[in-house]
C-alpha cells in the first residue's frame, strides 16, 4: 500500500514537473525575449538609416524620384486608387498588380496625402523598415519554434536583422518585405500542422494554413502554387523515407497530407474568389493573379534574353497588338496582349531549345551569386559585404540541413523546399538577388542552427 503511494507521488510529481515550466527553462525565455527586443530594435533603427541613405543617395537622383523603381511607381499608382476610393486600376491596366501590398501602402499616402512627395516616400520606406523589424522577430521565433534553442534563435534573427539584401530590400517601395512576414507565418503554420497529433487542432491549423496562403498570393502571384507544391513534396518525402508512423498514435504522412489539402482547398478558393470574380467581371476571364505572365514569361525568354529584366519590349508589343490585334476583340486588350507575348515567348522556346537551357543555368547562378548581379550596385566595398555575409550563410545552410536531417528531418526539409521553388522558378522567369531575400530567411534558421548548437543536440 505504501509503496502504491510511493508511486502515484512520484508520477504526481513528474506529470506537474513535464506541465510546468523549471525556473531556468523561464529565465532562458525571458532572457531571449529581451535579447530578440534589442535586436529588433537595432534592426528598425538599421533600417531607418538605411532608408534615409537610399532616399539621399538614390532615389532623389533617379528618373522615378522619389521612387526610384518603376515597379514602385506602379505600386502607388495603385495604392493612390485606393486611399481616393477610384477603381483599382494602373493607367488602362484593370489586372496589373495583386492588391496585398497597394493596401499596405494606401494608409501611408492617405495619412500624407500629397503625392509621390518625397516625405510621404520617406514615410512608406519607414513602414517598410517596421515590417521588416517585425520580420526580424519572426525568423527568431520560428528558429525558436523548430529548434527549441534560444541561442540558434537569437543568432537566426541577428542573421536577419543585419544580412545586406535583407536591410536594403526592407526599405525600398515593394513588396518583398511585407511578402516574406506573411510566408514565414505560413510556415510556421505548416510545421505545427505537421507535427501535430490532435485531429480538431489538425484542421484548426489547416484552416489558418490556408488563409495565410492566400495571403502570401495577395502579396506576391508567383506564390500560389507554394502551398500545394511544400504539402505534396513533403508528404511524398516521407513516404519514401518512413512508410509508416513511429508510434500507433501518429498520424500517417498519407492522412495528413490528405487533411491539409481538404482542408486547404475550399478555404484558399474561400479567400482568393473576391479577386477572382473582380477579374472575370474586368476580362470576362478566368485570371487567378495577373496578366503580367505573358510579359514576364517573354522577360526572360527571349531573342535578346540575358537573364535580367529588361522590359522595353513591352511597348513595342502594346503598339503592335493596338495596330494588328491578335486574337478576339471581344477580349480586353490587356488579355490579348498578354496571350500574345505568352504564345511569342513559348514559340522562341520551341524554336531555341539549347539557348532556354543555357538561359536557366545563367539564371540559376544570377540567383546563386555571392556579388551582385547589376552593375549600378557593383562597388568593390558592396561586392566585399555581399561576399563576406552570403557566403557563410549559404555555406552555414548546407552544414545546417546536414546537421539536422535526422533530430529535425521534416523541419529542415520544409525550411529549404522555398529555395527549391524558387531557383525553379526563376530558372524559367528573370533571376536577380532581389528573388532570393525570400527563401535565403529560411535558410539563416538552418545557419543558425549551425553555428549557434556547438554540435550539441536540441532540445525537444
Amino acid at each position: 500500500m505504501k509503496m502504491n503511494k510511493k508511486k502515484r507521488k512520484n508520477r504526481t510529481s513528474a506529470e506537474s514537473s513535464a506541465v510546468e515550466p523549471s525556473p531556468k527553462r523561464t529565465n532562458s525565455r525571458l532572457r531571449f525575449a529581451g535579447v530578440l527586443f534589442l535586436i529588433v530594435v537595432a534592426a528598425f533603427a538599421t533600417r531607418v538609416g538605411a532608408a534615409w541613405y537610399w532616399q539621399t543617395r538614390f532615389a532623389d537622383a533617379g528618373e522615378t524620384a522619389p521612387l526610384y523603381f518603376g515597379d514602385s511607381v506602379t505600386y502607388w499608382r495603385l495604392a493612390e486608387a485606393i486611399a481616393e476610393g477610384r477603381p483599382y486600376q494602373f493607367d488602362e491596366w484593370r489586372v496589373f498588380r495583386m492588391p496585398g501590398y497597394p493596401l499596405t501602402l494606401a494608409p501611408v499616402i492617405s495619412l500624407f496625402g500629397e503625392s509621390q512627395s518625397r516625405a510621404c516616400a520617406i514615410a512608406a520606406r519607414i513602414e517598410n523598415a517596421l515590417i521588416g523589424s517585425l520580420l526580424v522577430a519572426a525568423v527568431g521565433l520560428l528558429a525558436l519554434q523548430i529548434f527549441r534553442q534560444t541561442r540558434a534563435a537569437a543568432l537566426a534573427a541577428l542573421f536577419a536583422a543585419f544580412e545586406p539584401c535583407n536591410v536594403i530590400s526592407s526599405v525600398w517601395i515593394l513588396s518583398e518585405t511585407p511578402f516574406c512576414l506573411v510566408m514565414i507565418a505560413q510556415i510556421a503554420l505548416f510545421l505545427v500542422a505537421i507535427r501535430t497529433q490532435k485531429f480538431r487542432k489538425l484542421l484548426l491549423v489547416a484552416v489558418l494554413f490556408a488563409i495565410a496562403s492566400a495571403a502570401t498570393v495577395y502579396f506576391r502571384p508567383s506564390w500560389l502554387y507554394f502551398a500545394l507544391f511544400l504539402t505534396i513534396f513533403h508528404t511524398a518525402f516521407l513516404l519514401f523515407f518512413r512508410a509508416t508512423p513511429s508510434s500507433p498514435k501518429e498520424f500517417s504522412p498519407l492522412f495528413r497530407g490528405i487533411v491539409i489539402v481538404g482542408v486547404f482547398a475550399p478555404i484558399f478558393v474561400a479567400c482568393m474568389s473576391p479577386w477572382w470574380i473582380r477579374n472575370y467581371r474586368a476580362t470576362g476571364r478566368f485570371v487567378s493573379t495577373t496578366l503580367q505572365m505573358g510579359p514576364s514569361l517573354y522577360d526572360g525568354l527571349n531573342p535578346d534574353a540575358t537573364g535580367a529584366s529588361d522590359m522595353r519590349f513591352v511597348e513595342t508589343f502594346r503598339r503592335l497588338e493596338r495596330e494588328n490585334p491578335s486574337a478576339d476583340l471581344r477580349d480586353t486588350y490587356e488579355y490579348r496582349l498578354n496571350e500574345r507575348l505568352k504564345r511569342e515567348s513559348i514559340d522562341w522556346i520551341k524554336q531555341n531549345p539549347q539557348r532556354a537551357a543555357e538561359l536557366a543555368v545563367v539564371k540559376f547562378f544570377r540567383f546563386w551569386n555571392v556579388y551582385p548581379n547589376e552593375p549600378a550596385f557593383s562597388q568593390p566595398l558592396v561586392r566585399l559585404l555581399l561576399f563576406l555575409t552570403s557566403t557563410p550563410l549559404l555555406a552555414g545552410a548546407v552544414c545546417g540541413f546536414w546537421k539536422a536531417r535526422r533530430q529535425f528531418r521534416e523541419e529542415s526539409l520544409a525550411l529549404i523546399i522555398p529555395a527549391i521553388y524558387l531557383t525553379i522558378l526563376h530558372m524559367i522567369f528573370v533571376s536577380s538577388l532581389r528573388y532570393r531575400v525570400p527563401p535565403a530567411l529560411c535558410l539563416m534558421i538552418l545557419a543558425a542552427f549551425f553555428f549557434g548548437t556547438k554540435g550539441k543536440k536540441a532540445k525537444s
